[in-house]
Order: structure tokens, then sequence, then C-alpha cells
């Protein structure tokens, strides 16, 4: 590809994103922050209940904002035109999104068995699957 047209393709993409910027009139949503990164980022040595606190602070506020998302998404299937399918749907994928969380957070346990601090752990993998369940819900939600 030429220099030419690859700088008229920019200019179109350029123009395009402008264009979807101004049509939302919102910037593009930044990550949010890794919830146990930030725990992480603020421990100290020997400083154990603090990140365990700070984990457990952070899965409240995970758990809250899901909460949020499963009852937009439940206001969404009610405004299906096949409502009852909607509703089912969600409930299943809900359903088996718990399953998984507790299977998955038990098999990354099996593997840490007998290590200090197991909270730590179970936390940090809770964490983390209710913010992909999250990204999830979040992108039904666009």
């Amino acid at each position: 590809m030429t220099m030419k047209r690859l700088s008229g393709s920019m200019l179109a993409l350029s123009l395009l994103t402008a264009g979807l910027l101004a049509a939302d009139d919102k910037a593009p949503a930044e990550p949010a922050a890794d919830s146990v990164q930030v725990c992480w980022d603020g421990f100290e040595a020997a400083e154990w209940g603090k990140l365990s606190q700070c984990l457990q602070d952070a899965l409240k506020k995970e758990e809250a904002t899901l909460a949020g998302l499963q009852k937009k998404a439940r206001q969404h299937a009610e405004q299906s035109p096949n409502k009852a399918a909607a509703l089912q749907a969600l409930q299943e994928s809900s359903d088996l999104w718990a399953k998984y969380k507790t299977s998955e957070c038990d098999r990354q346990m099996a593997f840490v068995a007998g290590r200090n601090h197991p909270d730590v752990g179970e936390l940090t993998c809770a964490i983390r699957q209710t913010a992909a369940r999250i990204a999830d819900l979040s992108f039904d939600d666009e």
C-alpha cells in the first residue's frame, strides 16, 4: 500500500472514529483498574490483614457492580419480544456462571493447598471471576 493510500485510509478512520465519538458524545471507556493489583500495589510486608481487607472490600464492590448489571439485564430481558425465553436464558446463564465461579476457584485453590493466607487466593479468584462476568454483562449493555 502506498503512503498516499495509507494516509487516506488513516484519515478516513480518524473521521469515522471522530464521527462515532461525536454521535455518542463520550470517549471510549477506560479499562477498569484491576482491583487485585490495586490491593497488591498497596501491600506492605507483614500486613496480610490489610491486604485481605482490601481484597474483601474489592470483592464487595465487584459484587455490587455485578448485582446492578444483573438487574439491568433482567430489565432488558423483560422488554424482549420473547420475554419468557430471555428471562430463562439469563437465569440459566447466571446459575451456570455461579457454578463455574465456584468450581474454578476450587480448582485454583487445590493447587495452592497448604500455603499461608489461603483467603488471599480465594478472594483473588472470586474478584477476577466476578470482574469477568461484569465484562460479559457490560457487553450485553452496549
